[in-house]
């Protein structure tokens, strides 16, 4: 599986440009089928909001996913996980405020 952010306009994030002809950042994701990547598509509804989602991080196992938003309205952006439940990700998870801050957090990994 191979997640990656993307300016699209066929999102199910913000799907338009917003005023000023910006689109929000998405999630999407592609998978390997008979050697070759399939086409990305939006990770979901349930993780893309209208706000910007970006990847940061998948798990070994494929089954979490680091985010960071700047849905939250009272940070400037956070880190979020979200975890895969069969074929669908989960709404994202804020990390608590020992890794947010009321300040800009835009970076994350996990380690084995």
């Amino acid at each position: 599986m191979h997640v990656t952010t993307a300016l699209r306009h066929f999102d199910t994030g913000a799907g338009a440009a917003d005023d000023v002809g910006v689109f929000a950042a998405d999630i999407f994701v592609s998978y390997m089928k008979d050697n070759l990547w399939t086409k990305a598509k939006s990770i979901g509804p349930g993780v893309n909001t209208a706000a910007d989602e970006e990847a940061l991080g998948l798990s070994v196992d494929g089954k979490k996913l680091l985010i960071y938003t700047n849905e939250s309205e009272d940070a400037a952006g956070d880190i979020f996980y979200s975890t895969l439940k069969g074929k669908t990700w989960a709404k994202p998870v804020a990390f608590s405020k020992t890794i947010n801050s009321p300040d800009l957090e835009t970076g994350a990994a996990f380690s084995p």
